[in-house]
């Protein structure tokens, strides 16, 4: 990935000129007069190595584990501790309900409160789960909390996903590389 990103920037530099002697403002002209298509290829494989780094990363240090716990018992996934703190039950007007809330510390920090829980749909005879999710740059955290009762405790799992928001900003911008590449193509008269 970094070899992709360096050979990018070095391909782009050779392009504006970047770093020739004398040409310290045509690098700038040279910039501006770049078409579409050689900013799409910088997008692009930029964007390829973003997104191989959030790769790299979700397939290297991802962490996940499962256990069934009461309320105030803790599950340790990589540095993160996650506690259920409750469950609670109810009644909507088409399925029945439990949400739970799970917090996760980290070094004995509180960093989030996530709300994870269950609906049953009478009708269809169905279960579904809704996930508790914390989104940053740098990781992911989930949770998810099925199947129990308050003397067994309650099936909770729980992941920790760094660097997955990398895999999607990858893509967006290889595919804003695409739209940027045909914009230009449409703009300068080139027939595709």
């Amino acid at each position: 990935a970094l070899y992709l990103a360096y050979s990018t920037l070095v391909a782009f530099g050779r392009k504006i000129k970047f770093g020739q002697a004398g040409s310290r403002f045509g690098s700038a002209t040279l910039l501006r007069a770049q078409p579409a298509a050689v900013w799409g290829f910088l997008l692009a494989h930029l964007g390829m190595a973003i997104c191989m780094v959030g790769i790299t990363g979700m397939s290297v240090w991802a962490k996940e584990d499962a256990a069934r716990l009461r309320i105030g018992e803790s599950l340790t996934v990589g540095a993160y501790e996650y506690t259920l703190k409750s469950m609670t039950p109810g009644q909507a007007d088409n399925y029945q309900f439990r949400k739970g809330i799970v917090e996760v510390s980290k070094k004995g920090k509180v960093i989030a409160n996530l709300r994870s829980g269950q609906r049953f749909y009478a009708v269809r005879e169905m279960i579904t789960t809704e996930a508790g999710i914390q989104v940053r740059p740098m990781r992911n955290l989930y949770t998810g909390v099925g199947e129990g009762d308050p003397d067994k405790g309650w099936v909770v799992r729980a992941y920790v996903h760094p660097l997955v928001c990398w895999i999607w900003l990858g893509a967006l911008m290889i595919a804003l590389a695409g739209f940027v590449s045909i914009l230009g193509r449409r703009n300068s008269g080139v027939s595709t």
